[in-house]
């Protein structure tokens, strides 16, 4: 008798608790990145409407790097505070080691504090020697503004005609197989299609 009463709920909500476990499963094995449309966005045409000599670095520096002569160039704007920014960053920077020569990253922190970027970078050394990811240091949000970027993270990727093909807001597999297959299609959109 006691184990009937035990066993009802259960009976009850177990095609409940199996649904949940599919949905989230399912959710799970979905690729955000594939999903990501492009919204209209008046200001952002084309990357070159930004000078990128202009960024300075999180050390206060001028940004010295040669212009972006990768194929595919990012904005990636992020904070030390935003919590799915920090869970994104490792991924950002392997995406950007595995693609070297085809992708730069521009991490745009908008932190106020030059301490909390310091901190940050303790826990991520490898965005410091990885050559096609330069943290970058928008202290003012002149960036941010300009870009009207109104949560973080937030992404904006730039194909070989430096106009925008996608923007992401929210946190994304930057390594999983739909974002490599989508960076191949917009390097080489023409052999992409012919296969």
């Amino acid at each position: 008798m006691i184990m009937k009463y035990y066993l009802k709920p259960f009976l009850i909500l177990s095609p409940v608790i199996i649904l949940i476990a599919y949905y989230l499963v399912a959710l799970s094995n979905r690729s955000e990145f594939a999903e990501v449309v492009v919204e209209p966005h008046n200001q952002i045409k084309t990357f070159e409407r930004l000078n990128v000599e202009e960024f300075k670095t999180w050390k206060g520096l001028k940004y010295e790097g040669s212009g972006a002569v990768e194929p595919i160039i990012i904005m990636h704007f992020w904070a030390s505070w935003c919590a799915p920014c920090i869970h994104e960053f490792p991924d950002l920077i392997n995406m950007a080691k595995a693609l070297k020569g085809q992708v730069k990253v521009f991490a745009i922190s908008e932190d106020k504090e030059i301490e909390e970027i310091q901190a940050f970078i303790k826990s991520f050394k490898d965005a410091e020697t990885t050559d096609n990811f330069h943290i970058i240091w928008d202290q003012e949000h002149k960036i941010m503004n300009e870009w009207e970027v109104n949560k973080l993270p937030e992404s904006f990727i730039y194909g070989p005609d430096r106009k925008l093909a996608k923007r992401i807001s929210g946190v994304v597999s930057w390594t999983s197989q739909d974002t490599k297959e989508y960076f191949d299609k917009l390097r080489k959109p023409n052999q992409s299609a012919s296969k």
